[in-house]
């Protein structure tokens, strides 16, 4: 093998062609390639650091849960707010294809409840949403 020899700068068709003899050599060519593209965009770089974030959070909350309640609490605790969650979801489904709206949650209350009913629920649900990203963060 020839390591002493330097290597000359080459174009794509002789990088590909020394790759290919370098793999059957066993030989490791450290040349930048010509074909790596960086085309994340920083918008999907911070939801990739989001999710992370917050699979973390729910490993973390799930092993507290687990170890001040134990097993049967937290799936006790699992099932219940499933159901709630589900049975939520079902309603809100069931008002939208009646009715369509564009407003959200608090439309809905104003609609089918009250306006007063309707503003209560507004500034909550949109101060929950900032509270529940930065606790995420």
């Amino acid at each position: 093998m020839d390591h002493d020899k330097p290597h000359a700068p080459r174009d794509s068709a002789a990088t590909e062609a020394s790759l290919v003899r370098n793999a059957n050599d066993g030989s490791i060519d450290n040349a930048p390639s010509e074909n790596l593209k960086r085309e994340l965009t920083r918008s999907q770089m911070n939801m990739m650091a989001l999710a992370g974030s917050v699979g973390t959070g729910l490993i973390i909350g799930t092993g507290t849960a687990l170890s001040r309640g134990g097993p049967l609490f937290l799936l006790i605790s699992y099932l219940t707010i499933g159901a709630v969650v589900y049975f939520v979801m079902t309603c809100i489904g069931e008002m939208a294809t009646f009715m369509p709206m564009q407003k959200g949650f608090p439309g809905y209350a104003t609609r089918f409840v009250d306006p007063a009913f309707g503003y209560v629920n507004k500034s909550p649900t949109q101060s929950m949403n900032i509270f529940a990203l930065i606790s995420e963060l």
